[in-house]
């Protein structure tokens, strides 16, 4: 008989006369990740790893936005209607800041900038005349270089003069587009390019005042779309 079990034990059988003790897998045995009805569950590992892929990509989100804040763009809310009607109260918009690092300023372009002599106020208005420009305003038309200046984005240009004057190097001369309702350069002066923050490019909010903010260069510049005097930050 034991020849026989050893025989049946090597052809993989198991002997008819040892007790027979079926495979039960144990508690400790279950296979991870396997809840007790057999669905897929998920270790207390996984969530972790999960947790900490989303802590990781805010991290970097923020990261990301931090460096474009500091070196590449800024955002403004409108306060005031100085930059009617191109730019309305309540606006917010995007800056660039880096667009003056690269290049100076053209005539046309909406600037934000620190009032001069102030404690550090931004203000935002259109760069009429840059250095080396001759600049003179008769009853609100405005004469550049001898020439009037085409402005069809204003509405009322008032009926300001100001004797001919020429743009120092490193300053520009701004105005409001509403021009009988506007804190500028008639009155504070020439703005140095120092003070200037950036060139606003978009309005990003409310969603349906969403649009690019369009300077052209003297000789054409006009078209913008739909202004203001002081900013604040959102």
């Amino acid at each position: 008989m034991v020849e026989c079990n050893e025989y049946a034990m090597s052809r993989g059988l198991i002997p008819l006369d040892r007790e027979y003790a079926p495979s039960v897998m144990t508690h400790e045995e279950e296979t991870p990740g396997i809840d007790a009805t057999g669905s897929p569950g998920h270790t207390p590992t996984h969530w972790v790893s999960v947790l900490r892929e989303i802590v990781q990509t805010l991290l970097l989100a923020l990261l990301l936005a931090l460096v474009l804040r500091f070196f590449f763009v800024d955002t403004y809310m409108i306060d005031g209607p100085s930059m009617e009607p191109a730019l309305h109260q309540g606006e917010r918009l995007l800056v660039s800041k880096m667009t003056y690092r690269i290049r100076r300023p053209l005539p046309g372009e909406i600037v934000v900038f620190e009032e001069p002599g102030s404690d550090g106020r931004s203000l935002i208005k259109r760069v009429v005349a840059v250095e080396g420009q001759t600049l003179e305003i008769r009853q609100g038309r405005v004469i550049l270089d001898g020439d009037e200046l085409e402005e069809s984005y204003i509405e009322n240009p008032g009926r300001d003069s100001l004797p001919p004057q020429r743009i120092p190097a490193g300053a520009v001369f701004v105005l409001g587009d509403n021009r009988a309702n506007s804190w500028d350069s008639r009155y504070f002066g020439m703005v140095p390019t120092r003070h200037i923050h950036g060139m606003a490019v978009l309005v990003f909010w409310p969603p349906d005042s969403f649009h690019r903010v369009a300077g052209q260069p003297a000789g054409g510049w006009v078209r913008t779309v739909p202004g203001q005097a002081m900013l604040v930050h959102p």
